[in-house]
């Protein structure tokens, strides 16, 4: 269907027929130990072309997801086609348009934590390598070798992965359930080395856990490069910093997450998004 689009890992069966009902399928996905996200729940379509209509996640009273997809390269290159002159521009030069997350998806994200909910966030590619033809101008949207540089999803796995399948999959799988990750837009810099913890006491807790204070909570921010950095508590920035590494100290409950900008081809981009810290 051309909307509700969901991303399902670990299911091992044939669940397209349920396509149909988003809660149907989850339902589904759970019941076969897999997990899921809902796919580039906001987006923009472009004018241009049949193709390039808008396919955003319309269910929001569904239930039993894992997270949402908060930046898909794709949706936002999309987004930039609002003209034929524009699309034959920014398939030249996407890195002068891309910038970050939708501001509504972030804002839905925060909406759902603020219920309570807790839900994790991915980034990806969305990558298919198609050719696209305009006239006489043809040109392949995009290679695999660069959309892979790109918006990523990075992890945080519980031991080092070894290359076997078997030893493999459940760190990562279970990195991804967790929450332990943070989306990187990894073209301009890699996110490589990014990282969002806080303690309270001998309490400690990583992106996508639930630190249980003891006392004040303090939390630490580490970025592999010089950036805007921003602490936000409950969707609002709380503390901002520039440089490499940003340290907080407080008192208050709430869901914490850090979000990085970095200057890049003349504009302000979107770099790092973390998961959340639940603190209670």
């Amino acid at each position: 269907p051309q909307a509700n689009h969901l991303l399902v890992y670990n299911a091992e069966a044939e669940l397209s027929p349920l396509a149909a009902n988003p809660q149907n399928l989850i339902d589904e996905v759970n019941r076969q130990g897999g997990f899921c996200y809902l796919a580039h729940p906001f987006e923009r379509g472009s004018p241009i072309g049949p193709d390039l209509k808008a396919i955003p996640w319309s269910d929001w009273d569904v239930t039993g997801y894992t997270g949402i997809e908060i930046w898909n390269y794709m949706s936002e290159f999309k987004s930039l086609l609002r003209s034929k002159l524009a699309a034959v521009y920014y398939a030249h030069f996407p890195a002068r348009g891309i910038s970050g997350p939708f501001r509504a998806t972030l804002r839905q994200w925060d909406q759902l934590l603020s219920q309570g909910k807790r839900v994790a966030a991915i980034g990806g590619a969305d990558a298919h390598g198609n050719t696209y033809s305009m006239g006489p101008i043809s040109r392949q949207l995009f290679p695999y070798e660069y959309l892979f540089r790109c918006v990523n999803t990075h992890i945080l796995t519980a031991r080092p992965l070894n290359g076997q399948l078997e030893h493999d999959k459940p760190l990562v799988y279970g990195a991804l359930r967790a929450g332990h990750a943070w989306v990187g837009y990894d073209l301009p810099a890699s996110t490589a080395g990014f990282r969002f913890r806080a303690h309270s006491g001998a309490n400690r807790a990583l992106m996508g856990d639930e630190l249980v204070r003891t006392g004040a909570a303090i939390f630490e921010v580490q970025t592999p490069h010089r950036a805007d950095i921003r602490l936000l508590l409950n969707g609002r920035v709380l503390v901002r910093t520039k440089g490499k590494h940003l340290k907080h100290t407080t008192a208050d409950a709430g869901v914490y997450r850090v979000e990085v900008y970095l200057n890049y081809r003349l504009n302000r981009r979107g770099w790092i998004f973390s998961n959340p810290i639940y603190v209670t």
